[in-house]
């Protein structure tokens, strides 16, 4: 499946048993959190709606706490933590009392939940520390631990707490990682061993160690600018690591490292190089148990990834690209741990923009600007293979650039940026093929996107060049719009989103 979101900086699946329920986005540029719905089957991710935060600039991270109940995001700019309740039947997110919002250092870049559910911890980018807090099991607020913040090195990237909940490790941009022992009573760090990330050249900041995860005997860091992967051995009694020797030579500028459940594989997202054709891509390592030392199995292309994490049953990974703006789904062998892409299409017209799945999961849409054309596919509710339904058909409107299903699954909407219209199709329900409702409906000029609120009741359009959003009624019988009105915004409006409780 793909979702996408305008500068995805943070994501998290929620630890719970059985397996996670919800998936969260934290996307910086959007001030929004996107919420998706796990497909406990199929691992594919259903979209479900957003929480906007309100504060004109959103969320760098998010961590749930092992028992779905709290999500915990940092806000870079404003320099605090927000704690939010998760609706256990829908996901949605609901921000409580002035409690629920609490002071972080400056610039607070990740956030994580320890594996008990008691402690907070946050990486503050700017002031160089960490930061500690204890979660209150009924309400989830959060209480500072101690007066001060413990020193990291420079600007303190990601924050990760061991599986046994005895460590923290921080990676800065100093080339360094800090390592803290948690007070398994209190929630108190204290600072243990820095060591060396080996990123091989530490004239920018980029170049420091970027990433880390871990097993519980050893911790693996994903080195940007010497393309490469160390690994450390952990001292299971003090927490401090110790260099194994060498590193392991990885794709091109690797941004991010995830081990699988079963600790015997990981997997690295290589960002790639706009000069090295080909060079973005994921690289699968198999994982000596008794020596920590990685050997590398296989090797799939992507198109720039920036993250991956892999979801509690092992089944499925997911990642995020910064070019493409999306997540991508992967299934995972259960056997080899290799990975086959999910829920992703070439579409087969010119330039596709937007691509999106229908509320059942049966169907996707690729609005393909460049051709004219509106790709439709089916899903494989097994395997999550895609299949092209029909030839690509004609759209309603000159440059389609933006696709959304309605909550029933009932209807499509697209957005055409060269003849300023809206068209409007019904969907078969056996077949997936689109049939066009009605003569399209004027927009506002350049009109980039389009969005239906959760309840199904109107549809939005982002005009970019006019720099309003205009608001339709959507009857319910037939799918039709109906303009009721038009806000100005800010100047070209390029995306847009909606808020509301999906029932």
């Amino acid at each position: 499946s793909t979702v996408a979101g305008a500068n995805v900086t943070g994501v998290d699946v929620t630890c719970v048993t059985p397996p996670p329920r919800f998936a969260y986005v934290a996307d910086f540029d959007d001030a929004s959190i996107a919420i998706y719905t796990v497909n406990a089957n199929t691992g594919q991710l259903r979209h479900n709606g957003y929480f906007f935060t309100g504060l004109g600039q959103g969320p760098f991270s998010i961590s749930v706490d092992p028992t779905g109940k709290f999500a915990y995001a940092v806000m870079l700019n404003s320099s605090q933590i927000f704690t939010y309740a998760i609706n256990a039947t829908t996901g949605s997110l609901t921000l409580g009392s002035s409690s629920s919002i609490m002071n972080a250092g400056d610039s607070p870049s990740s956030v994580t939940v320890d594996p008990s559910g008691k402690f907070v911890y946050v990486a503050n980018n700017t002031s160089n520390d960490v930061s500690a807090y204890t979660i209150n099991p009924i309400t989830g607020s959060l209480t500072k631990i101690g007066g001060n913040a413990i020193k990291a090195g420079i600007k303190p990237s990601s924050v990760t707490v061991d599986p046994s909940g005895k460590f923290v490790y921080v990676t800065n941009h100093s080339n360094n990682i800090s390592t803290y022992s948690i007070n398994t009573a209190t929630g108190a760090l204290t600072a243990l061993t820095t060591v060396a990330s080996r990123s091989g050249n530490a004239m920018a900041i980029t170049q420091g160690a970027s990433a880390v995860s871990y097993t519980p005997k050893f911790a693996y860091v994903a080195n940007l600018a010497s393309s490469n992967v160390s690994t450390y051995g952990i001292n299971a009694t003090t927490g401090a690591l110790t260099s194994i020797s060498p590193a392991i030579a990885a794709g091109v500028n690797p941004s991010s490292i995830a081990i699988a459940p079963s600790g015997k594989f990981a997997y690295v997202t290589n960002y790639g190089s706009s000069t090295l054709n080909g060079s973005s891509t994921i690289s699968t390592y198999a994982v000596n148990a008794a020596t920590g030392v990685l050997t590398l199995s296989a090797t799939v292309a992507a198109g720039n990834p920036t993250s991956v994490t892999v979801e509690s049953t092992g089944k499925f990974a997911y990642v995020t690209s910064d070019t493409t703006d999306n997540i991508s789904a992967y299934e995972i062998n259960t056997a080899t741990e290799t990975l086959t892409k999910i829920g992703i299409a070439v579409a087969a017209g010119v330039g596709p923009t937007s691509v999106t799945v229908d509320p059942s999961g049966r169907f996707a849409y690729a609005a393909n600007k460049g051709s004219n054309t509106i790709s439709i596919y089916s899903i494989n509710a097994t395997t999550g293979v895609l299949t092209t339904v029909d030839a690509a058909m004609k759209a309603g409107g000159a440059n389609p650039g933006s696709v959304a299903v309605d909550p029933s699954g009932r209807f499509t909407y697209v957005a055409n940026l060269g003849s300023n219209t809206i068209s409007a199709y019904s969907i078969n329900a056996t077949t997936g093929t689109l049939t066009s409702i009605s003569l399209p409906v004027g927009a506002g000029t350049n009109p980039s996107s389009v969005s239906v609120d959760p309840s199904g009741k109107f549809a939005y359009v982002a005009n970019r060049h006019s720099s309003n959003v205009r608001a339709y009624a959507i009857n319910a019988e037939t799918g039709a719009l109906s303009l009721i009105g038009t806000a100005v915004t800010e100047t070209e409006p390029v995306s847009i989103t909606t808020l509301g409780t999906i029932q």
